[in-house]
């Protein structure tokens, strides 16, 4: 059968795949929460991948990754979950950036979330745009992600909002908007960065 890979695939019959993995999820080992980030603690893939190892590999459940570059710039990741010939596959659109720190940083993060997610992982202590979704009002989601850039107080968070907005739908007149604000931002947070540095000397006292 040829594979697509569009957003939800699985093969034409997943019977043994999910007896597979039923048994597999009650081999697996806690998983460890070993990262703090802007959300609170999580897993990295090292963890889950641990914690799930002899369960997976006990009941024979391969989990593949990899990326198909796209038209423009961009690409999918593709997670794959195998057993005895059966499959599932998740993939999640990888937008293009010219910066290939953010890329790597993106791809990263949506690896440990591809992975999670077919292996039905829980592994944040909250869910990334929590908090966008609480700000959201009745004009939409440019508000919320507004809203929660004002409250940033780090580069790496400013960082993760400008990965969130890509994914959001916002038109082009709505990003410029939101780009505006994350600069302004950004330059709050490294004034305050250095006067951290300067301490009170720098300021006479």
């Amino acid at each position: 059968m040829v594979k697509s890979f569009l957003y939800r695939e699985a093969s034409p019959t997943t019977e043994l795949l999910d007896a597979a993995l039923a048994k597999a999820q009650a081999e697996f080992k806690p998983v460890k929460r070993n990262r703090k980030g802007p959300y609170g603690m999580f897993a990295d893939l090292c963890a889950m991948q641990e914690a799930t190892a002899d369960g997976r590999a006990d009941n024979e459940l391969a989990v593949c990754q990899y990326t198909i570059e796209k038209e423009n710039g961009g690409m999918t990741l593709v997670t794959e979950l195998a057993h005895k010939g059966e499959f599932r596959v998740g993939a999640i659109p990888i937008p293009p950036f010219t910066n290939p720190q953010h890329t790597h940083s993106y791809v990263t993060y949506m690896t440990r979330l591809g992975y999670a997610r077919i292996l039905c992982l829980s592994v944040d202590d909250g869910e990334d745009g929590e908090d966008l979704a609480a700000g959201e009002s009745d004009s939409g989601p440019l508000d919320g992600l507004l809203k929660a850039i004002s409250q940033a107080t780090t580069s790496p968070r400013i960082e993760q909002l400008a990965k969130s907005m890509e994914s959001m739908g916002l038109n082009e007149q709505q990003k410029l908007l939101a780009r505006d604000a994350l600069n302004k931002q950004q330059a709050k947070v490294d004034d305050m960065e250095m006067n951290r540095k300067r301490g009170p000397r720098a300021n006479g006292k």
